[in-house]
């Protein structure tokens, strides 16, 4: 009887992991439903996440505005986020985090090292919505006090973040899930990119502005011979190796065996490249999005931060470099991360960003 009792709470248990598998989506999926009463195309993202202790997150991100007197109008990502436990009850966040109007705040870092708050609203019980991401129009008779008060790039900050999290104080066990809302999943850069143009749209660019939306390479600009990008240091904490390149058995392709050390904009990262001088070889280029993947190794680490990567290359605080192939939008290139991701960005977006260069061994 033992034994049958104890097999049916392991099926009982089991089958609440799989449940928040289940209902749990690591990805946003993008949505346009008609509005009920204006008959009006709406654009919305949702995902559903599973928390740490049981129970999910069900999250939903669309567009909305907010009239504010004297000052003007606030333009946000509203993103709702409800807590439900296994058996679909609601539970509640900590009330003692907001005010008697339930605003209030919560932590909140970015990926660019702008650790903070965010502004929240308590809508229910178990429901809040994320304000924060947002711009405005500062025309109102207070505007030029609004503009001291708050970041009114806001939103383009989050659009180029390469993470979002959000710690949550729930009251069940003393609960504080950190949520990532991926400000990079493209569903919800849809979204974002129709509520708030600018903070998607790309910054004015060195390379020309009709590059294709496919992976070709981009033609490198010239730097100005006035402001080079630092050649590659190595770290202190890295033992030193008398081979500065390596070269890839299966491509052809010669490395270099260090990334360089410093955050560079795209264009930075392309005349780096180009300016490089080592092992005696001076014809070195950014990489192609593809050639990047190839020598990425989810089984190996062999970098001192952990990334996982072929050859024994190494990069310096982050892993990832720069490509030489168009973006999926114009003035954008693509970015890959060696974790195994890949993301277009802005060519202008420098912060945590790196330049890996490649060469034919051949030549």
């Amino acid at each position: 009887m033992l034994a049958v009792m104890a097999v049916i709470v392991v099926a009982i248990l089991r089958f609440g992991h799989e449940y928040d598998k289940l209902n749990s989506q690591d990805s946003w999926s993008y949505e346009e439903p008609t509005d009920k009463v204006t008959g009006e195309k709406q654009y919305q993202a949702t995902r559903t996440v599973a928390l740490d202790k049981g129970g999910t997150a069900t999250m939903t991100a669309d567009c909305r505005e907010l009239d504010i007197p004297l000052i003007g109008t606030a333009t946000f990502l509203g993103i709702r986020i409800v807590f439900f436990d296994k058996e679909g009850k609601g539970i509640d966040v900590d009330p003692v985090e907001f005010n008697e109007k339930n605003n209030g705040s919560f932590r909140f870092s970015e990926s660019q090292g702008q650790d903070g708050t965010i502004g929240v609203l308590l809508l229910h019980s178990n429901e809040i919505q994320i304000r924060g991401i947002s711009t405005f129009d500062s025309s109102g008779l207070l505007g030029p006090v609004m503009d001291a008060m708050y970041d009114k790039q806001a939103a383009r900050s989050f659009a180029n973040a390469q993470f979002a999290k959000i710690e949550i104080p729930l009251l069940v066990n003393d609960e504080k899930p950190v949520i990532d809302l991926k400000p990079q999943d493209p569903a919800l850069r849809k979204v974002l990119s129709q509520c708030i143009p600018s903070a998607t749209a790309p910054a004015p660019a060195p390379v020309p502005a009709t590059a294709p939306a496919t992976a070709t390479a981009i033609a490198p600009v010239p730097a100005p011979a006035t402001a080079p990008v630092p050649a590659p240091a190595t770290a202190p904490d890295l033992a030193p190796d008398p081979a500065p390149t390596w070269a890839d058995p299966v491509t052809g392709l010669m490395w270099a065996r260090d990334s360089n050390s410093s955050d560079a904009t795209w264009n930075q990262a392309s005349n780096y490249c180009s300016n490089l001088r080592i092992a005696g070889y001076s014809n070195w280029r950014l990489a192609t999005i593809d050639e990047l993947a190839g020598i990425y190794a989810q089984d190996q680490t062999q970098d001192v931060d952990g990334c996982h990567v072929k050859g024994g290359i190494r990069f310096h605080s982050y892993c990832g470099s720069w490509s030489n192939s168009a973006g999926s939008a114009s003035g954008e290139a693509w970015y890959f991360i060696f974790n195994g991701e890949r993301y277009s960005f802005p060519l202008d977006l420098s912060a945590e960003k790196r330049a890996l260069c490649v060469r034919p061994s051949g030549e």
